[in-house]
């Protein structure tokens, strides 16, 4: 019997020392942490903003999630793919002037064209905080180079508590002044100012690891046109596929919010954001920190032309016996949970979140499956998928708006058919894994 625990032990140990699970633990440490601060939060902040100015919010940010990735083209994504620190650096630098380009353009056209983007979206309500966004964005885009960079590192605790402090500072700051000054513009001025601190944060860890020799050499200033052209055009399927991709996915994320202010209200909206970040905690939790450390790791098993379809699979199954139970938990209370927690008008958003747990449970377990794509380059089919997925989820809010007439209605037709779409990625990417893995005769650990 000893010498059976200590077998256990041993196992435990050695499994925990491998760098794949230490890394992931770390980061998951971190997300748990931000994700409980936000908890502690929600009933303080949900009381003092209220759905409408939630939901006001909600569709500004949803905008600058739509701008972020095109304003670095997502070669940010790109950073942990070259094998040289050379390429990676200039990638880097490609990101951030394209985020300074995009983001002043995005400026000029707010600035003469806000108004009429509202009245086409009848939401006359977020017209004066339009000019949040590409302050926002920029400050986003430096936040996810400079991230990348770490994960390309492995400075996985770094990040990690530069999140988790960030996570504090934004919540306790818009918990301190939401008594005296609850409005959208407080929320959305802290929340930048969460991003901006988060990013020279990033950045003074970015430049412990950042290699010596750039400030001097030929990756300094002198770094001709044609290396960057040529890195440029390496990575070139980010910038032409990855970015209409991702784009298109948070789009069908974020229109949500814009479409339910634009039908039924900015308080319909807010109801919809706060529903989706509680339900996405596992994800937020989980997932995020899963996604940071398989992508990586994924990319290193191709350089060693290693097989890793069933790190896939195992991330997959681990992920569905991790979330099947507070999902499972939060379909069955979110309606009473919500209403007991944040107070009575937020029992719609409960109801909200009732049948959106369908939709993020099985968004969950499509992370492993995600990350796995750029690698085995089905980006391009990717980018299909994305393209009808997301005119699939706008027909079904246009759809609930024209022919129910009702909210409730329009988000448990649209969560449902949000499951069917996930649970057809996770098929459809799990098979095209094990046949990239056949290239491959090399057992990844």
């Amino acid at each position: 019997m000893k010498l059976h625990l200590n077998t256990i032990k041993n196992l435990i140990y050695k499994t925990l020392k491998r760098p794949f699970v230490r890394n992931f633990t770390m980061v998951m440490t971190g997300a748990a942490f931000g994700q409980a601060v936000a908890i502690l939060f929600s009933p303080i902040l949900t009381r003092l903003y209220g759905p409408e100015i939630f939901g006001i919010t909600g569709v500004v940010l949803s905008i600058v999630a739509i701008t972020v990735p095109l304003s670095t083209l997502t070669y940010a994504n790109a950073l942990v793919l070259p094998k040289s620190d050379d390429d990676a650096v200039r990638l880097l630098r490609i990101s951030i002037y394209f985020a300074s380009f995009i983001s002043i353009v995005l400026f000029i056209l707010i600035h003469f064209f806000g108004s009429n983007f509202t009245s086409v979206f009848n939401i006359s309500e977020v017209e004066p905080y339009l000019l949040f966004i590409p302050f926002f964005t920029f400050l986003n885009a430096c936040h996810e180079c400079f991230s990348f960079w770490l994960v390309r590192k492995g400075n996985f605790k770094g990040k990690t508590i530069i999140d988790a402090f960030t996570s504090v500072f934004d919540n306790s700051s818009k918990a301190l002044l939401g008594s005296s000054f609850p409005f959208p513009s407080t929320m959305l001025f802290l929340s930048i100012s969460s991003r901006f601190l988060g990013s020279v944060l990033l950045l003074f860890e970015v430049k412990k690891s950042w290699p010596t020799y750039v400030a001097s050499s030929k990756l300094g200033i002198s770094d001709s046109f044609y290396n960057y052209k040529r890195t440029a055009l390496t990575y070139i399927d980010f910038p032409l596929l990855r970015t209409p991709q991702i784009t298109l996915n948070v789009a069908s994320q974020g229109l949500p919010i814009i479409l339910l202010a634009s039908f039924f209200g900015p308080a319909s909206a807010g109801f919809f954001g706060i529903a989706r970040r509680l339900v996405g905690i596992p994800v937020g939790l989980i997932g995020s920190a899963l996604a940071s450390v398989i992508y990586p790791r994924l990319a290193a098993a191709v350089h060693k032309e290693e097989k890793f379809d069933h790190l896939v699979l195992q991330a997959t199954v681990v992920l569905g016996c991790i979330g099947i139970i507070p999902y499972a938990l939060l379909f069955l209370t979110a309606p009473w949970l919500f209403q007991f927690v944040f107070g009575e008008e937020w029992l719609t958003a409960g109801i909200y979140a009732k049948w959106m747990s369908l939709w993020m449970f099985s968004g969950f377990l499509n992370i492993p499956s995600v990350q796995s794509i750029p690698i085995i380059g089905i980006q391009q089919w990717f980018l299909k998928f994305e393209i009808v997925s997301t005119i699939l989820r706008v027909i079904t809010i246009v759809f609930g708006f024209y022919f129910l007439n009702n909210d409730v209605h329009t988000i448990i037709l649209y969560s449902v058919i949000g499951f069917i779409i996930n649970t057809y990625l996770i098929s459809y990417v799990y098979l095209k894994n094990r046949s990239f893995a056949k290239n491959f005769t090399n057992d990844s650990m």
